[in-house]
């Protein structure tokens, strides 16, 4: 993944993409805090072997719009990717890869307070992810829906949509008006970002395993 070349404070947000470490209380790894990748995948579909190289029934070799990235044991202890899933939502050559994580939910309590706040009441139903470590200030969060045709969101998977940080920040003002509801997205606070040789490259060392998407690797709100 992409370091910042300057540390930053836990939650320092900037109008430019910056690598961020999240505070010691937003690293913990426990089931209540981790949909495990065995949850999400199963056992028959899903092995790790001991030399941290993954089996599954079915193997992508290149990196697309809609892939799905399942952290190996080489990611052990590397902050927030260790036991990550991640769906790859926009490819570009010169940009590189960027993707969500999807199996990191995140308390609303333990947002920084400024963010929001206005839309607090009204989003607190709807779970929020951690997507990656890279976050803009104006813009923090990025959103998937099933939504179809509204403006902006650009379909990475059949049925799913993503909608970037400003197209997300339209939709919360949306949301406060009562032209959609929050339970119809989910949310995530960053991304992950890697350049165009990078990925191939951590996929040759065997840090991430590609597998085609299933209907449970995203965990859409339930509808009240």
């Amino acid at each position: 993944m992409q370091q910042g070349t300057n540390a930053c404070a836990p939650w320092t947000l900037s109008s430019s993409p910056i690598q961020i470490e999240a505070p010691l209380h937003l690293q913990r790894t426990g089931p209540e805090h981790l949909l495990p990748i065995s949850e999400q995948y199963g056992s028959n579909q899903f092995q790790e072997e001991s030399n941290g190289r993954f089996s599954l029934q079915k193997e992508i070799q290149r990196p697309t719009v809609g892939s799905v990235l399942v952290a190996s044991k080489n990611l052990h202890g590397v902050y927030p990717f260790e036991n990550s899933i991640i769906i790859i939502v926009k490819v570009d050559l010169k940009e590189g890869f960027q993707g969500l994580i999807v199996n990191k939910p995140l308390p609303w309590d333990d947002l920084p307070k400024n963010i929001y706040m206005q839309l607090e009441p009204l989003l607190r139903p709807t779970p929020i992810y951690l997507g990656g470590p890279i976050i803009f200030k104006d813009n923090p969060f990025l959103s998937l829906t099933r939504i179809v045709d509204l403006e902006g969101f650009v379909e990475v998977l059949p049925g799913i949509y993503y909608g970037d940080p400003k197209v997300t920040e339209k939709i919360f003002m949306m949301i406060r008006v009562g032209k959609v509801q929050a339970h119809d997205f989910c949310f995530f606070l960053g991304f992950t970002n890697w350049g165009w040789q990078q990925l191939f490259d951590e996929v040759a060392e065997q840090s991430w395993h590609f597998d085609t998407y299933r209907e449970d690797v995203v965990r859409w709100p339930a509808h009240k």
